[in-house]
C-alpha cells in the first residue's frame, strides 16, 4: 500500500481516519508504509482534537 492508497482509504473508512489523524506515523508502520521524518511535520499539535472540525467546521 502507498501514502496515496492510504489516504483514499481513509476518507471512506472512519475508523483508519481517525487513527491515520491521531497516529499518522504509527498507522503508516502498522501498514508497512515507508515514510520521511519529516513527512508529518510537527505533530504536537492536536489538530484534530475538536469535534467539530471533524463534524465539518466550526458552529456556535
Amino acid at each position: 500500500m502507498t501514502i496515496n492508497e492510504l489516504i483514499k482509504s481513509a476518507i471512506k473508512d472512519k475508523t483508519l481516519r481517525t487513527k491515520l489523524l491521531n497516529d499518522p506515523i504509527r498507522t503508516c508502520k502498522d501498514l508497512d508504509i515507508t515514510v520521511a521524518a519529516g513527512t508529518f511535520g510537527n505533530l504536537d499539535l492536536p489538530l484534530f482534537t475538536d469535534s467539530s472540525v471533524m463534524q465539518g467546521g466550526y458552529r456556535p
